[in-house]
């Protein structure tokens, strides 16, 4: 990993660190909390980031490239197509491709 970009992660992990241990950090450290915000935010479906998976990643780094972070809290709900079909489309997890 680059040295600044470690140096810049260090800062933001001792800021929440910080802050968790009721102590006054450098800042206030600002969380992002939900993981399909930039895709709303750049125009695109669920449906769209679930076919085209860069599509989602290409949201995130558009949308954190205008708003400033130190952290982001997701569920890990990543929907990508071959999750849901090794699911075997089973509960909630139904495949976009009968719709």
């Amino acid at each position: 990993m680059d040295s600044s970009i470690s140096e810049l992660y260090q800062e933001k992990i001792q800021r929440f660190n910080t802050a968790f241990k009721r102590e006054t950090p450098d800042r206030v450290p600002i969380m992002f909390m939900s993981e399909m915000w930039p895709v709303h935010h750049c125009g695109l479906s669920p449906k769209e980031v679930l076919k085209k998976p860069i599509l989602f990643y290409k949201a995130f780094e558009r949308t954190f490239s205008k708003i400033y972070l130190d952290g982001l809290y997701g569920l890990g709900n990543l929907w990508i197509e071959p999750v849901f079909e090794a699911l075997q489309n089973s509960g909630t997890y139904k495949s976009m491709k009968k719709r």
